[in-house]
């Protein structure tokens, strides 16, 4: 092996070990912060959040907090900028007026890939009056290491967003999706519109536009991803709670199952849902009527499955708030004012053995409020072994995995395309192209096969599919494709 390889090689296993990431330390309500680093005995800190529910925080990989952001509305319609710190909790240059109007879920940060120590700051735009989808980047080497916006509130787009933003880290184990979900401006007939943005080293390089799922009337929305990054599910305040299935080699949302049914302007108003470590159950909190409820994933009817877990019937009235998986395994839960957090210890567990207990969690006199920080999960290594794991740092690819590119034109196409690919092996490739709901509306063998297949698609409706090559071993190699 020649010198300068080896000297890339070191470079680049050494930048990939210092960009990883973790969720280790929570800042979030009004002045607090835990710090998970002992996992069995959290400590608790201060912090100089302050706000009534969006917040978010990434630290190094060592577990140290790099940055934190959060919006300040703390009386409605009063201080109503988003604000980003540094790990000394002191506003980073030019890091006030951010984009945020003081609601629940509008805020994350998402690194750039192998950049180390830059980020950027996403933010929905929840009303009318400040629609759009916007964006902040940051450079925490700039300012003597004590961080400096670079680029501030540019936007992606001026459709009315929902909350509910969240990102997942792409299957190669470097880059990211960015996923958010639209509101039709009269809230009178709903939209089921994803935006996926594709977060590279180079920003934000790529976007498609799915349309999946329940016809969605609220704005006030959750979202919730699971460990592996492979589902995401997603609740309203007019009783709606379905589970989807996420692709991330291609980014793309598909198969809906509904776990509670849309109740138009009326409901249980789900604020808070969270997955259990493992992903097979799933928690929501309701705003008013102060229940938890637990869901079964795995049950061929999922809402059959609901299960109260707790149950608040004091009078004190106070809304619930959000829930959040930590670290510990555990999943928090908060709720407004107050200076405690609810634990579910054993959240893989149906039933009561999750072992939930309010209040059990003392936050050193700061107070909750109704969010937990909106964390992906940043230690989300690549998908191993499939074909988007470019950095192979999962497992070893099987032989057969000889594909090296797979591209489709025209696309979007009318029906009639062209995959054109590389592959090591002559022998059989069969070709699928699949809906969005899992449902194969093309598959051919063609053996002995060249390096490009014409395919014509009969009688296929318009819209996001994606196309699978196989040789006799598996999957090797996908790719999105738009029929117009």
């Amino acid at each position: 092996m020649r010198a300068g390889t080896i000297v890339w090689l070191i470079l680049f296993f050494n930048i990939q070990t210092r960009a990883q990431y973790k969720n280790t330390v929570w800042v979030f309500g009004d002045s607090c912060l835990i710090d998970f680093t002992n996992k069995q005995a959290p400590t608790i800190g201060t912090s100089y959040n302050e706000g009534r529910g969006s917040c978010c925080s990434i630290s190094d990989s060592l577990g140290n907090l790099i940055l934190y952001a959060h919006d300040g509305h703390i009386v409605p319609n009063s201080l109503e900028w988003g604000c980003a710190r540094n790990r000394h909790h002191i506003k980073i240059q030019n890091g006030d007026s951010l984009k945020g109007t003081g609601w629940y879920q509008e805020l994350v940060i998402v690194p750039k890939s192998f950049q180390l120590n830059r980020f950027f700051i996403f933010c929905t735009g929840i009303t009318k009056d400040d629609k759009g989808l916007w964006y902040s980047e940051i450079n925490m080497n700039a300012n003597n290491d004590s961080g400096k916006v670079v680029k501030k509130n540019k936007a992606l787009h001026y459709k009315v967003e929902a909350e509910g933003i969240n990102a997942i880290k792409h299957g190669n184990g470097k880059d990211w999706w960015l996923i958010t979900r639209r509101v039709e401006p009269t809230y009178t007939v709903g939209f089921n519109y994803w935006d996926i943005y594709l977060i590279t080293d180079s920003g934000i390089v790529d976007s498609l536009t799915l349309n999946v799922g329940t016809l969605n009337l609220a704005n006030a929305c959750k979202t919730a991803v699971s460990q592996d990054g492979k589902k995401i599910a997603f609740t309203n305040n007019m009783d709606l709670v379905e589970i989807f299935d996420f692709d991330r080699c291609t980014g793309i949302i598909s198969n809906p199952k509904v776990a509670q049914f849309q109740i138009p302007f009326g409901g249980d108003a789900f604020f808070g849902v969270e997955f259990s470590p493992n992903g097979n159950v799933l928690y929501t909190s309701e705003l008013g009527n102060s229940k938890i409820f637990q869901y079964d994933l795995t049950a061929p009817n999922i809402l059959q499955t609901r299960t109260i877990i707790y149950h608040d019937t004091s009078s004190t009235g106070l809304p619930f708030g959000g829930l959040k998986l930590a670290p510990d395994g555990h999943i928090y839960f908060t709720r407004w004012g107050c200076t405690h957090l609810g634990v579910i210890y054993n959240p893989d567990t149906l039933g009561l053995g999750c072992n939930f207990y309010p209040d059990t969690f003392y936050l050193g006199g700061h107070i909750s409020n109704m969010s937990l920080p909106n964390n992906p999960n940043y230690e989300l290594g690549p998908d191993s072994g499939s074909v988007c794991d470019t950095l192979g740092l999962g497992s070893p690819k099987p032989p057969h995995g000889g594909l090296t590119q797979l591209r489709i034109f025209p696309n979007p196409t009318t029906g009639t395309f062209t995959i054109v690919y590389t592959h090591r092996y002559c022998g059989d490739i069969t070709c699928k192209v699949v809906d969005l709901f899992g449902n194969v509306v093309y598959q051919n063998v063609f053996a002995n096969a060249t390096n490009n297949q014409t395919i014509k698609l009969k009688n296929v409706p318009s819209g996001m599919y994606v196309v699978k090559v196989f040789d006799t071993g598996g999957v090797i190699g996908s790719a999105k494709l738009v029929v117009e």
